[in-house]
């Protein structure tokens, strides 16, 4: 017989495969269901919220790109409470203080998306200082270099919409480092390739201005 746990993990596959082909609307079906599902795990096994957490991100996500705002910062606000008591509960765990940033930064990232800024920014500097301890302890890690990159990318393009260089500048040069090493021998997403080019872009403009690193 199969359990909830695997009818969630069946239906969050498919979805990523309907994302994957930019079938937004069967990919909302299907995290929906997952959700749906790990809403009831979570009651009916309390005490690990990170497949609730997960799964409101996937639903999140998709809704992001669909320029739903509304749904997005919901479910993405909803997996920052999660991720923020589990952080409470154990501050010193690196993975914890990962995802709470990566919550932070996807908050970040759609009010991106929904021009605005000064919203964007608020999140987003919660997510640097986050994702730049957890760089620090891994250094070499894959994750920690990627979510690095993103959380300060995301908090420089903020600060590009209000036309801020002396704030997004020195992100940049911040990130650039991030390009090369872990990053440079993995395959590349979609989302490493265009912030990578966000830099690349980005740093030419700050040092014709004259802001140096």
């Amino acid at each position: 017989k199969i359990t909830l746990q695997e009818l969630a993990k069946c239906n969050n596959s498919l979805g990523s495969v309907s994302f994957q082909a930019q079938d937004y609307g069967k990919a909302r079906e299907h995290f929906g269901e997952a959700l749906r599902l790990n809403r009831i795990i979570s009651v009916r096994f309390p005490g690990n919220e990170e497949p609730l957490a997960f799964a409101l991100g996937q639903v999140a996500t998709v809704a992001s790109v669909r320029n739903d705002f509304p749904e997005a910062l919901k479910m993405f606000g909803e997996q920052l409470e999660l991720r923020k008591a589990v952080h409470e509960r154990q501050p010193a765990q690196t993975e914890g203080m990962r995802r709470l940033g990566v919550s932070y930064n996807r908050i970040c990232d759609a009010y991106n998306r929904a021009k605005n800024p000064d919203e964007a920014i608020r999140y987003g500097e919660q997510a640097v200082a986050l994702q730049r301890k957890v760089y620090k302890r891994e250094p070499t890690g894959v994750l920690a270099n990627r979510e690095y990159l993103y959380a300060l990318v995301d908090l420089a393009l903020a600060y590009g919409k209000k036309n801020q260089p002396a704030k997004y500048c020195p992100l940049m040069y911040e990130a650039e480092p991030l390009l090369t090493g872990p990053l440079e021998r993995i395959n590349e997403t979609i989302g490493d390739r265009t912030r990578k080019s966000d830099v690349r872009m980005t740093l030419p403009r700050c040092k014709a201005q004259g802001i140096l690193k």
